[in-house]
């Protein structure tokens, strides 16, 4: 417990950048803790998911980055943003047929929010250059993310979200991976609590992060 009678909750889930607000000592204090808590360890479960195991062939089906000005970035690499400036999501079809991808902001409060425009962005494969008929496919998702730091963090000058794309084979839901900011888990009513889990149903699938900081 800190000084001013607040519990601060320290997760290895949420690194430097990150914010996680601190419980103050009352009556509901107990459950607060358990929210925060349920909370903090689904936001870990969604950063962690990916497919250990996804077939070969369905890996080499598509490429997928993230573009800032006329640079690019891989999974995994970390990019570094002005606050209001755009990034790209490029992700590219190579083989022969339709994907499915996701796209989630973990966000600095913790909050999990779907930036897609809807369940899922439907990527047919590229025409065949043969083809004479307009409107041919180009293979090729274009998305733009604004990078902004939150009012309650721009005094620490800078924060950290993680951009998860999820590829699928079919189209399917990630809805119940959605979660609000940690400081709304306090309007929350008694007793109340987030429900469902995630079914792993899709036929092929794999998960990427990118992680982005985010500066005044």
């Amino acid at each position: 417990m800190g000084p001013d009678n607040k519990y601060d909750i320290l997760h290895n889930s949420l690194q430097d950048g990150f914010n996680i607000p601190p419980v103050q000592r009352s009556e509901a204090e107990v459950e607060t803790i358990c929210d925060t808590l349920e909370h903090l360890a689904r936001f870990s479960m969604v950063k962690n998911l990916i497919n250990e195991a996804p077939s070969t062939a369905f890996d080499e089906e598509f490429q997928v980055h993230m573009r800032q000005e006329d640079r690019s970035f891989g999974p995994g690499e970390q990019i570094e943003a002005r606050h209001g400036s755009p990034l790209q999501v490029v992700i590219k079809n190579v083989g022969p047929n339709v994907i499915y991808a996701h796209i989630y902001d973990l966000g600095p409060c913790g909050r999990i929010k779907n930036i897609s425009g809807g369940s899922h962005i439907p990527i047919p494969p590229q025409s065949d250059a043969r083809d004479t008929q307009t409107g041919k496919c180009t293979g090729i998702y274009t998305g733009k993310i604004k990078m902004k730091v939150p009012l309650a963090l721009q005094t620490n000058g800078s924060c950290m979200d993680i951009i998860k794309i999820f590829v699928t084979s079919q189209a399917t839901s990630f809805d119940l991976l959605e979660l609000p900011n940690l400081h709304e888990l306090v309007q929350k009513e008694s007793g109340e609590r987030f429900s469902g889990t995630y079914e792993q149903g899709m036929e092929d699938w794999m998960g990427f992060n990118f992680l982005v900081r985010t500066f005044m």
